[in-house]
């Protein structure tokens, strides 16, 4: 028989995420009627118009590296790669126009 150890969470909940960013998408449309109750509706869409990059995939990991350099006054520094680590970024101001019909 198994025994139920329970969750033991090492991190605060909540604790790993990424920096704000900031996103705008938009739609436009205009619908048209056709006649016979049937309706065309014509759509733009522009996503990242600020063109903003923004991570859409993310690489979790749960050691981390360590990298030890010297800096312009030759110092000793030391940095952490993260746990978390961007895949994929966002392409910035794309486009897509389409029809939908309705009757």
């Amino acid at each position: 028989m198994n025994a139920d150890y329970g969750n033991t969470n090492i991190e605060k909940v909540g604790s790993r995420r990424w920096a704000p960013h900031k996103q705008l998408d938009l739609r436009l449309s205009k619908t048209l009627n056709v006649g016979s109750g049937a309706s065309l509706e014509l759509m733009v869409d522009g996503f990242n118009l600020l063109n903003n990059a923004s991570p859409t995939g993310v690489s979790e990991r749960r050691d981390r590296t360590y990298v030890i350099h010297r800096d312009a006054s030759g110092g000793t520094v030391s940095s952490v790669g993260g746990p978390r680590d961007s895949r994929s970024i966002l392409a910035g101001r794309q486009f897509r126009v389409g029809a939908r019909i309705a009757f």
